[in-house]
């Protein structure tokens, strides 16, 4: 049986229609407070991930747009990307790229960042547990 674990055999067999590693989480995790600060491009990443062959649908859009705040909409978008596969989360590095935030791109392609480990990221890590991903 195979491990879940065992990325190198996943990625053989599946490509990039995998699901993203633990360490891909972790990236975003780790790296989410770096893309809620350039807020004013969450409209512009999440139109080019909906659009022909993007990897968000219409439902994607309209729960990340029901966010209070822009830094609620990019929490959204980031929790969606969470589920996604490897090209789909490929897609948001180059939608990152292509909106002129080449830094974030590599952040996000290659890890780096911090993890807040206060009380507020906590409970931000059980609220994310408990959310429900769309696919």
């Amino acid at each position: 049986m195979l491990s879940c674990a065992d990325w190198s055999k996943i990625k053989r067999l599946h490509g990039d229609t995998r699901p993203l590693s633990d360490d891909q989480r972790r990236i975003i995790d780790r790296n989410r407070s770096a893309l809620a600060k350039v807020t004013d491009l969450w409209r512009n990443i999440v139109n080019r991930l909906c659009a022909k062959n993007g990897c968000l649908n219409e439902h994607h859009k309209e729960y990340i747009e029901s966010g209070a705040t822009a830094m609620d909409k990019v929490g959204k978008l980031l929790d969606i990307m969470r589920c996604r596969s490897v090209a789909d989360y490929m897609k948001l590095v180059d939608a990152l790229r292509t909106e002129g935030q080449p830094g974030l791109a590599q952040l996000f392609e290659n890890g780096g960042g911090k993890i807040n480990t206060g009380r507020t990221s906590l409970y931000y890590q059980l609220c994310k547990i408990a959310m429900i991903c769309f696919v």
